[in-house]
């Protein structure tokens, strides 16, 4: 009773007297653990998402609670108060003796493991790496799913290729991550990253073309329209450097997924952007007003077939249509230019046949 009587509070772990060596190995225990804040990986993922507060509070709250002294909190079960002493917000020694993690100092993750997961380490040695402790195995998996520590992993990714973070890429949540925090490469992860990635958006199939196109926007510089084995080589480059993902066939698979999903064809969509018509007629005396050639009933039935055709070989290709219109004349009288302002972007006067 005597020295009961010497505390206010003789449960208040805080006015305990601490040796000055228990303080010193603390003080080398942190030196010897490194700033959990700069640890790669799933733990330093975790770490820089939730300080020791912060993961006290969303994931122990029934095993730790504030104490009325500042930086210290309460070990819930135990008779005593005040144990659990928080350092610069990164570790947490506790000091209760019925604690399963008193005597230890604690970074984030090692705290919420130690609690959530403890009890899957009971028959395992104590020789064992703590990187293959079953308590280690589980904590990660909880927390590469946590939604606040892949936006962390995200950003990071995002941070770490040079590339500047916009609130769009949230979709990153829903990678597919392994224990460590790195992007799977599994399909599923690709063709969501090709999906969603705002640099990617423009890979397309173009039904036209029959063939994938690429537009602006992609990361990498291309050598000529369209796409071809620099193209396919430099998203290799890109997934791997972003997104730490390197699966050449799986990568070649969600390009073909993709691009067919997105799959256009850009002179369908020009025609039906056209205004709608005014009701006068023009196509049949095309060749009459652009050339002053003849004004007959053959003239205008060659030119309204032939104009015909070729808007219903868009929409249905390989109709039957065995004429070809032939204009005859001197050079310079504009042949070329007509069929220039009519085909616009996909004219061309010279072909190849093979």
């Amino acid at each position: 009773d005597e020295v009961l009587s010497r505390y206010q509070d003789w449960r208040d772990s805080s006015e305990w007297p601490v040796s000055s060596r228990q303080q010193n190995i603390v003080q080398r225990e942190m030196r010897k653990q490194a700033d959990p804040l700069s640890k790669d990986g799933v733990i330093g993922a975790f770490c820089r998402t939730y300080s020791i507060e912060e993961a006290i509070s969303n994931f122990l709250p029934d095993v730790y609670q504030p104490s009325a002294m500042p930086g210290r909190y309460d070990y819930i079960p135990a008779d005593s108060q005040a144990g659990v002493v928080i350092y610069e917000g990164k570790f947490a020694y506790s000091h209760h003796a019925t604690d399963p993690a008193c005597g230890k100092l604690m970074n984030a993750f090692d705290m919420v493991r130690i609690h959530r997961y403890g009890d899957l380490d009971e028959k395992i040695s104590e020789d064992t790496e703590p990187a293959k402790m079953p308590s280690f195995t589980a904590m990660s998996e909880f927390a590469v799913s946590d939604e606040n520590v892949k936006a962390t992993l995200a950003q990071e990714r995002q941070k770490a290729a040079g590339e500047e973070f916009a609130p769009s890429d949230d979709w990153q949540k829903s990678l597919e991550l392994d224990r460590q925090g790195a992007v799977k490469p599994t399909l599923d992860n690709l063709v969501l990253v090709m999906r969603s990635d705002e640099r990617l958006r423009s890979i397309a199939f173009n039904l036209h073309r029959d063939g994938i196109d690429a537009g602006e926007g992609l990361p990498w510089k291309q050598i000529k329209p369209g796409w071809n084995d620099a193209d396919f080589a430099s998203l290799k480059v890109y997934l791997s450097n972003v997104y730490g993902v390197y699966s050449p066939t799986r990568t070649k698979d969600a390009v073909l997924a993709v691009a067919a999903k997105r799959a256009y064809h850009p002179v369908r969509e020009y025609l039906e952007s056209l205004p709608e018509w005014d009701g006068t007629g023009r196509v049949e005396t095309l060749l009459v007003d652009y050339f002053a050639a003849e004004d007959t009933s053959y003239t205008r039935a060659v030119t309204r077939k032939t104009m015909a055709a070729a808007v219903a070989r868009i929409y249905q290709p390989g109709i039957k249509f065995d004429s070809v219109l032939i204009l005859n004349g001197p050079q310079g009288i504009g042949k070329s230019t007509l069929f220039a302002k009519l085909g616009g972007a996909w004219f061309s006067d010279s072909l190849t046949l093979t």
